[in-house]
């Protein structure tokens, strides 16, 4: 995957999923599948210390060893990336399937629970 827009397609894909994820998780997603409004949480990334013991940690640390010179922004609220930014990374099982790339998303990020939440 080397052309920038389907790298950029893909990662909005995935967040929008794990929003969604997250949401049902949390009971945000009404009788008909959609997602309730929740309270907003604002980001906070304003402190170099707390990013920078982000960025070491080991979780990141691994992370950046297995897909490539990926950079992040960090919420320091929930110690997650906000934006990260890196080369393209293969999913597993992703085909032209909606249900294929449901699965290799899903699988991809709980195979980084460190990084994006359990």
């Amino acid at each position: 995957m080397r052309d920038p827009r389907r790298l950029v397609a893909l990662l909005a894909g995935m967040l929008a999923f794990a929003t969604a994820v997250f949401a049902s998780d949390r009971g945000d997603v009404n009788g008909a599948g959609a997602i309730a409004p929740v309270a907003v949480r604002p980001v906070r990334a304003g402190d170099a210390a707390r990013q920078a013991a982000l960025d070491a940690a080991p979780a990141w640390r691994g992370f950046r060893e297995r897909h490539g010179a990926w950079v992040a922004s960090w919420n320091e609220a929930t110690g997650t990336p906000h934006r990260a930014f890196g080369p393209p990374i293969a999913l597993a099982g992703a085909v032209p399937d909606a249900a294929a790339v449901d699965r290799a998303v899903r699988a991809f990020i709980a195979g980084n629970p460190g990084v994006f939440g359990t």
